[in-house]
């Protein structure tokens, strides 16, 4: 079993009203660790170390990480949209195919699972009403100079609205896509909240 408190540090000083962060990191990867690092701190933005799992040194049960995911790929507005599912009978446009998950994707995708599941027991063990949010990092992010706003930004638009996940990243996404929350405006420029690709 996992313990938060052996794959935690104590979060730096940085900007309020961000949730706590965390940066998942491979032990054997110390090089990532001081970029992200110095990444972070430049933005002002609190952080701690999630010691990652390593897939080609641990064994990572297949009820926490599958070995293969299904790919399909639509058109959408000439843009070709990556749609990922489970099961192998869920099909795309008459189309898919199983893709075998590498051990670092599978580490990867256990490290936050494992990180999610910890963060949630301690909220448990702190006995609070609500759950509070968990920003994830890996650690070859590269922030843009105005991260920080953009996120507290993205945020303020959920208001009490509280999603199990939050992907601050980018990508084309389909028309298809529930809209979640009508466009905002962050300094990154205009920004619309959808729901996840995946299912």
């Amino acid at each position: 079993k996992r313990s938060a408190g052996s794959r935690r540090c104590c979060a730096r000083e940085g900007v309020r009203r961000l949730p706590p962060a965390i940066v998942i990191n491979l032990a054997r990867r110390s090089d990532r660790w001081s970029q992200v690092s110095r990444r972070l701190q430049d933005l002002g933005i609190a952080f701690g170390r999630w010691e990652a799992t390593d897939g080609n040194h641990e064994d990572i049960p297949e009820a926490i990480v599958a070995k293969w995911w299904v790919h399909g790929e639509v058109r959408v507005d000439e843009r070709f949209d990556r749609w990922y599912a489970e099961e192998i009978d869920v099909l795309v446009n008459d189309c898919y195919c199983m893709v075998k998950l590498s051990a670092g994707e599978r580490g990867c995708a256990a490290s936050h699972v494992y990180a999610w599941t910890s963060w949630l027991a301690s909220m448990d063990a702190n006995a609070k009403d609500s759950v509070s949010p968990l920003m994830v990092f890996e650690d070859d992010v590269v922030p843009s100079s105005n991260f920080a706003e953009f996120a507290r930004a993205v945020l303020s638009t959920l208001g009490n609205d509280h999603p199990d996940v939050l992907y601050l990243g980018w990508g084309h996404w389909a028309a298809w896509r529930r809209v979640v929350k009508e466009s905002g405006q962050s300094a990154m420029g205009p920004y619309g909240i959808v729901e996840a690709e995946y299912p």
